[in-house]
């Protein structure tokens, strides 16, 4: 991709390494503290995937989503689909624990306690469609790439 946008960027680490490897990203995080506290002096902004569109000024190639919608609660998670979506012209990847992975019972955290297809459901009935993530991916069993439909 030419352009990427890191939801739930955290210090930065990603949208760091995306700039460094030729493509324009940035990103946002809902942590004040992981923003200003970012050693790489990104212009990161406050954000929550749930909030307005307007966080956002244009549509991406990429959008990056790890491990922040089994946080979100149910009842945000199509506003947060529809801003995902809203926010790329292109592709989503998004990492998610699902059952049967401990990670997802070992955060107090966590929301959403959903299996893979209750994930591929909810991604489909907003347009996006789940392709195959390639073989080499680290953490495969719990990523999504996800192609905006027109």
């Amino acid at each position: 991709p030419a352009t990427a946008l890191e939801v739930g960027c955290g210090l930065g680490h990603r949208v760091f390494c995306m700039n460094q490897v030729g493509i324009k990203a940035d990103g946002f995080d809902i942590s004040e503290w992981a923003v200003k506290s970012n050693s790489y002096k990104l212009p990161l902004t406050v954000g929550d995937v749930t909030g307005a569109v307007s966080q956002v000024k244009y549509p991406r190639d990429l959008v990056v989503c790890y491990d922040i919608l089994e946080h979100v609660e149910e009842i945000h998670l199509p506003k947060a689909l529809d801003n995902l979506k809203a926010w790329t012209n292109k592709w989503i990847l998004v990492s998610v624990p699902m059952i049967g992975d401990p990670n997802l019972m070992n955060d107090s955290t966590h929301k959403i306690f959903w299996t893979r297809e209750q994930w591929t459901e909810a991604f489909a009935k907003k347009g996006l469609a789940v392709v195959p993530t390639p073989e080499n991916f680290l953490f495969k069993h719990q990523l999504f790439v996800l192609e905006v439909l027109k």
